[in-house]
């Protein structure tokens, strides 16, 4: 598939060069297994954390993350929401290939809503290579007890199991999505708002497992709605008058003083070296920014479109044993590489007949390649009635409900704001994703 596919994509685009083998060699033997954090927010605008240029709202330890590593500077979801994309972070394949095309309903006693038993997590891989794995915080991938991160290769779970969450009641009925008790494995943490208790558990399971190699997923619902920020947060921000703007950034500094928590930990237990993280978001922050108080500038649309403002994302990844500090990368990259980095640096192999569509990005970001790490990125919504492909810096959109699709610059027109009218490229690009989606499934279920 992956021949044919290459083969059509060089007699279509035959100006762009072919990219390298689709994920590196394992870490080499003698080397240390790295930690690996992958840290993820919940529609975080584009614009709004330090290292993309924020200017109202400080981000120390996100930046500190980017700073001491790499930023990429065109990240992508690979889908417009978050269940979709959380899919595709923990299995390293298109979501739309194994038919997670849509949120999943909240459901205990329904196995159809979620990421299907079948596929593989790196949870999984990274256990059976030694790890001990732990999710803490937003799961979103399937509420029924099959589903649940317990049996999909976590050691360790503590959060909540749907969408979102309230941040300060905990006492609801077991089916209420926002205010059911938090759930998991381990010690529970029984003091304090939602934000503290996700840091104070990811903190414990750092310390307990400082002495082997570690893997941790640690999903925020924030600043997703409903925002809730803790009052130091809220009062931090009062010099920005706009009320939904102040309550957004509340909310990302809370977020970016759990995540300084984290990262003073590992520093604490000598670990800082030895650990790989990532950062990113789900998806781009929801488009309107009078009520959501998100910036995703200078992208236009937001979370749920194909444009850029729904689908590019912050990313940063920090590694110092392997990454070089102060890295601005800048061919895209996709969350779907996560997994397959991930795999490469802890030297563990793929289950027989497995095949990954994200690439290990170690060699791009260290400077041993050159090249940029895709050829092709794609997505999919509603089993095709929206589209889009990213192909060198030019890309293909048909949104959800047009009549025709359309072909932007992106590499200099992010905005989208001028449309080409190139009918050679748009068919060449339009064959491009005929041919992927043709290997999709069809969605498991409606929205």
């Amino acid at each position: 598939m992956i021949a044919r596919r290459r083969l059509v994509f060089v007699r279509l685009l035959a100006a762009l060069s072919l990219m390298g083998p689709w994920w590196g060699a394992p870490a080499d033997a003698e080397d240390r297994k790295p930690n690996i954090i992958i840290i993820l927010a919940d529609d975080l605008g584009h614009a709004d954390v330090g290292f993309n240029g924020c200017g109202d709202i400080k981000t120390p330890a996100l930046d500190a993350i980017a700073i001491g590593g790499a930023r990429c500077t065109q990240a992508y979801a690979c889908h417009p929401v978050g269940g979709p994309s959380r899919a595709g972070i923990l299995t390293g394949v298109y979501p739309q290939k194994f038919g997670f095309e849509y949120n999943p309903k909240f459901d205990r006693s329904n196995a159809r809503y979620g990421l299907p038993s079948d596929q593989k997590t790196l949870a999984d891989l990274l256990k059976s290579g030694g790890y001990g794995t732990a999710a803490f915080g937003k799961w979103h991938l399937g509420a029924a007890p099959e589903l649940q991160p317990g049996r999909r290769g976590f050691d360790a779970f503590y959060g909540f199991l749907g969408a979102t969450h309230h941040f300060f009641k905990f006492d609801g009925p077991p089916d209420d999505e926002l205010t059911s008790p938090l759930e998991g494995n381990v010690e529970p943490v029984k003091a304090g708002p939602l934000l503290g208790k996700l840091t104070q558990a990811t903190t414990r399971f750092i310390r307990q497992n400082a002495q082997r190699p570690f893997f941790i997923y640690l999903a925020y619902n924030v600043p997703r709605r409903p925002f809730q920020p803790r009052k130091e947060d809220k009062e931090a921000m009062a010099h920005i008058a706009d009320g939904a703007r102040r309550d957004y950034a509340a909310m990302i500094r809370g977020m970016d003083w759990s995540v300084g928590q984290v990262l003073d930990k590992l520093r604490e237990l000598g670990l800082e070296r030895d650990t790989l993280i990532f950062f990113t978001g789900d998806n781009g922050a929801p488009g309107n920014p009078s009520s959501s108080g998100a910036s995703n500038a200078p992208l236009s649309g937001g979370k749920g479109e194909l444009r850029e403002g729904g689908i590019r994302v912050p990313f940063a990844a920090r590694w110092p044993a392997k990454i070089p500090a102060g890295v601005t990368y800048q061919y895209p990259v996709s969350c779907l590489d996560i997994f397959a980095t991930a795999v490469a640096a802890a030297g563990v192999a793929l289950p027989q007949g497995a095949h990954l569509d994200g690439v290990d990005l170690l060699p791009h970001l260290s400077g041993k390649r050159s090249d940029p790490p895709h050829e092709v990125l794609y997505w999919r919504v509603g089993g095709g009635k929206g589209y889009a492909v990213r192909a060198g810096g030019y890309k293909l959109l048909r949104p959800a409900g047009a009549k025709a699709a359309m072909i932007f610059d992106v590499q200099s027109d992010p905005g989208e704001a001028a449309e080409l009218f190139d009918d050679q490229r748009l068919k060449a690009l339009h064959a491009v994703y005929e041919e992927w989606a043709s290997h999709l499934a069809n969605p498991t279920w409606e929205p």
